[in-house]
């Protein structure tokens, strides 16, 4: 993680500007174009961080949005860099927080959350109205009204930076000759994702003159043509009034926060609002390349020295020591490995609980319990989804041979609670983190999200699932349904054995 950040901003064009930066890091890496920083209540900007879902051309974490890592460093931090309390810290994004950062940043308790650019399919405001009914029924609707702000409607990071090539305009431009990095960057992402070609620096090199970027249009060889072409062709070293992306200010007043303004200017507000949607169909092409369940194998095949099996007993040792007579149906079988893991999530600073996971042939992968000692977010499905993803990234990474075919997507395998997720802040962070982890439309065979002792009735668990944004209820998407394990001898189990 980045280390904290020694700069101030005064007003709020400097805070987006900051985190557009960051979706720009976010952007060359090839995941998610989201940024975010954190802020104190003078302007000083304590840690940035960007979207780092994939990695490598991996995934590497389905749970690493920059909020989620925002919230975790600032609770993991908190004491060693005596940072302030979470009432006189800001949080900027370039994105509408989703519903795991939604819950992740409502734990915290953030002053303010401020908000550029919107998302119709998995933000929390995905109705821009400001008003959350996906939070209806519960007191972090209002904490949301009172904490999440979208205001009304310029670069550090060198990676669009180019050389002026060409013909000179310093006779035509007297006062500048530059781009702003971020206003290119918004032309650059936006034709690149149109055409979906591979854009440099603003060129086109499948259709543009200047396909070879050597400014000398050797597509015009042997012509008059290129002589003029070089002295009339420009490409300028590396601010638009035209009312496009204009919009009002809604949600919490941040006037008192930011005295200097508070308002995004267009273009800045532009490049995260294009960056994110002009990306987001290639990048959730890659989270879904896994192979179809058909093709999976069962570990409990492999071999004890066989790469696979030792790095699962590295994460758990006693993978693969339970098998569900049914493939997504565990039996009383499974009780003594969630109570193991629930006592540890206790002595964690939990609450006594834990999260099992199941691969598609009904093997124990792992069970983890939480660790809210170090941050409040860090639930034990938190952990457990996260585990699994690091697994799966450092095989896939090292080239472990076969390591896709016994390592499924865990789609097509089972998370089973000891005792069901309650709807809070730390609920709504599991709720949304299961949606990044299944990542689009989910078999609807089987019930991939199951818990076994009941915290909550199961009509509010499906009426709250249903108000979610579409990427997490519609039933072309995740369609999140959490639900109760079948085996009656499981739950008495682990209503006798769980620590109260």
């Amino acid at each position: 993680m980045e280390k904290t950040v020694q700069n101030r901003v005064t007003n709020v064009e400097n805070a987006v500007y900051e985190v557009a930066n960051e979706l720009l890091k976010a952007y060359n890496q090839g995941t998610f174009s989201v940024g975010g920083l954190l802020m104190d209540l003078e302007g000083n900007v304590l840690y940035k961080q960007h979207n780092n879902v994939i990695t490598d051309n991996l995934i590497h974490d389905p749970t690493a949005h920059g909020e989620r890592q925002m919230v975790d460093w600032y609770f993991e931090n908190k004491a060693t860099l005596s940072l302030p309390e979470p009432e006189n810290i800001i949080l900027v994004t370039s994105l509408d927080p989703c519903v795991m950062c939604t819950g992740s940043i409502l734990q915290a308790g953030f002053a303010r959350v401020i908000v550029s650019a919107l998302d119709s399919h998995a933000g929390i405001n995905y109705d821009m109205s400001a008003t959350f009914p996906a939070l209806s029924g519960t007191a972090m609707q209002l904490e949301a009204q009172q904490r999440f702000a979208y205001p009304k409607v310029h670069s550090s990071t060198k990676m669009f930076e180019r050389k002026a090539t060409s013909a000179d305009i310093s006779c035509s431009f007297k006062a500048d000759t530059t781009i702003d990095e971020q206003a290119y960057a918004s032309t650059s992402i936006t034709l690149s994702a149109t055409l979906g070609t591979t854009i440099v620096s603003a060129l086109d090199t499948h259709a543009g003159i200047n396909y070879d970027m050597s400014t000398t249009p050797p597509a015009l060889p042997g012509t008059a043509m290129q002589l003029e072409a070089q002295q009339r062709s420009t490409y300028p070293k590396v601010h638009s009034p035209t009312k496009m992306f204009e919009r009002e200010a809604t949600g919490a007043d941040i006037s008192c926060f930011f005295k200097a303004g508070t308002t995004i200017d267009e273009q800045t507000y532009a490049l995260t609002s294009i960056a994110f949607s002009a990306t987001l169909d290639t990048i959730s092409k890659k989270i879904n390349t896994d192979l179809p369940e058909d093709q999976l194998k069962n570990p409990t095949c492999l071999s004890k020295d066989n790469p696979i099996y030792t790095a699962l007993k590295e994460v758990y040792p006693q993978a693969l020591e339970y098998t569900a007579p049914h493939p997504n149906q565990p039996d009383a079988g499974l009780a003594p490995y969630l109570i193991t893991a629930a006592k540890e999530d206790l002595l964690n600073g939990g609450e006594g609980n834990a999260v099992a996971f199941l691969d598609c042939f009904g093997n124990l992968i792992m069970c983890s319990p939480g660790n809210q000692n170090l941050s409040e977010i860090q639930t034990p499905f938190i952990l457990a989804t996260r585990k699994y993803a690091a697994l799966r990234y450092s095989l896939q990474l090292a080239n472990t041979p076969d390591a896709s075919y016994y390592l499924g997507h865990p789609k097509y395998g089972t998370f089973i609670y000891a005792k069901s997720l309650e709807l809070n802040p730390q609920g709504v962070v599991d709720l949304g983190a299961f949606g990044s982890t299944m990542g689009g439309k989910i078999p609807t065979d089987r019930e991939q999200f199951q818990f076994a002792v009941s915290r909550v009735e199961q009509c509010k668990l499906d009426a709250f699932t249903d108000g979610l944004p579409p990427l997490y209820s519609s039933k072309d998407f995740v369609n999140i349904r959490l639900k109760q394990v079948q085996s009656h001898k499981l739950i008495k189990a682990l209503k006798a054995g769980l620590p109260d």
